[in-house]
């Protein structure tokens, strides 16, 4: 990363540099000067607009990305809550749901994290999920005790699933095309206009 943005700052300057040597070859200094008071008004107001723009764009990428990370934190909460919830269950349908709940995570962790940047959800995390409910299917609660804690298992199961699909969903949101042109043609007008002062 350290390279690839000394690349892009030195191919900036250089960009920069070769661009003011030609206009100030082909538009000589006095012409620029007579334009100086109007040029100035207009890139002011220009700079203001786009750094209105720009502030707003910040600011909604900041909204989205704190979606995301409060999305991922509830994901993670729901299962530690499920994980410490199965404590109340019998050894043999305890090691199992846990098994199911390690499973899933890692899945996510390492299957469905690279596909999320693809705006992709993994197939077999999906499975696993799916692999998760079956101790909760098959378990016959034997008493007063096992149906409260099954039932607040449940729910929390319920909440898991929301809450993967929310952490999916956000993560795939952008600025959009529209915006992208906005930000990068703005940009370009605003120092195409730097170059004639």
């Amino acid at each position: 990363w350290l390279f690839l943005c000394l690349a892009i700052i030195l191919t900036t300057i250089v960009i920069s540099v070769i661009v003011f040597l030609l206009v100030r070859r082909f538009v000589h200094v006095d012409i620029l000067r007579r334009h100086h008071e109007l040029a100035g008004f207009v890139i002011g107001v220009l700079g203001v607009l786009y750094s209105v723009f720009l502030g707003f764009t910040i600011v909604n990428s900041q909204a989205s990305y704190e979606k995301i990370i409060s999305q991922v934190n509830k994901e993670a909460y729901l299962s530690a809550d499920l994980f410490r919830i199965t404590e109340a269950f019998p050894e043999k349908v305890r090691l199992e749901m846990r098994s199911g709940i390690n499973a899933y995570l890692r899945s996510v962790i390492v299957d469905e994290w690279p596909l999320m940047y693809k705006r992709k959800e993994s197939a077999l995390t999906l499975v696993k999920l799916e692999e998760l409910w079956k101790p909760f299917y098959d378990f016959q609660p034997a008493n007063n005790k096992d149906e409260i804690f099954f039932a607040q298992a449940i729910q929390i199961l319920f909440q898991f699933n929301s809450a993967r699909l929310q952490r999916i969903y956000s993560s795939w949101s952008s600025l959009g095309p529209l915006s992208w042109t906005a930000l990068i043609s703005g940009g370009i007008v605003l120092l195409t206009f730097l170059f004639f002062f």
